[in-house]
């Protein structure tokens, strides 16, 4: 679509169906469409139907539009290979990073969100770094499980920001916070602050914002 407020009505695609079995059979979750290394990359969510064998994947397009065709080109994950969910890109400085909500251990108990430099948009080059656990009232609210999730950066005015989810999505406590980078290296925790409260919550005309994107609607709109 052309306009951001006609996608509903825009023609669907079918560009990868799941296999009947296998570690990225069941439960896609929160795909995202990225161009990046001169390709359309679609990175998901999946698991073999248990949950705790949910790790990211990608999708590397073979032609020059989103429309596919595509192949599978395998899991994303760091060296932990951990528990892993809602994968994103940052760009930055001319580097590429992942960032995901994922587990520090194998157990179901908190969501952190974590960064790792990436050599090529299917590649991560580096370990895993802490950016972010839920430890603010309004990101534990619904829990445990305690929630940090669905990272997306936000590039404006030479700041850079990563809007996440957090607290329960399954009640109208979810809402969205914000990290900014205020140093230099993405991948040191120091670099980024947090701010204390949330900038989207729930209100009488919406309820539980969370896993949102960001979209410029036209050449000039500040």
């Amino acid at each position: 679509a052309s306009r951001l407020e006609d996608l509903g009505n825009a023609p669907s695609v079918l560009v990868w169906e799941a296999p009947g079995e296998g570690p990225c059979s069941k439960n896609i979750w929160a795909p995202e469409l990225h161009h990046a290394g001169g390709r359309w990359i679609i990175y998901f969510a999946a698991d073999d139907g248990r949950n705790e064998h949910h790790r990211m994947f990608a999708l590397e397009g073979q032609a020059d539009t989103p429309f596919g065709p595509y192949r599978l080109a395998g899991k994303i994950a760091d060296p932990s290979d951990k528990w892993a969910i809602d994968g994103t890109l940052l760009k930055f400085a001319g580097r590429l990073y992942f960032v995901w909500s994922g587990w520090e251990g194998d157990e179901n108990g908190q969501q952190n969100l974590y960064i790792a430099a990436m050599s090529d948009p299917l590649r991560i080059s580096s370990d895993r770094s802490l950016l972010s656990s839920p430890g603010h009232g309004w990101e534990r609210a619904g829990g445990p499980p305690w929630v940090n999730e669905g990272p997306q950066a936000l590039q404006r005015h030479g700041r850079t920001f990563l809007v996440f989810s957090a607290a329960a999505s399954w009640r109208d406590d979810y809402c969205l916070g914000l990290l900014e980078l205020a140093g230099t290296d993405p991948l040191d925790p120091a670099s980024w602050s947090k701010l204390e409260t949330p900038v989207f919550a729930s209100s009488a005309e919406v309820v539980a914002p969370g896993h949102a994107s960001f979209v410029r609607m036209a050449e000039g709109v500040t």
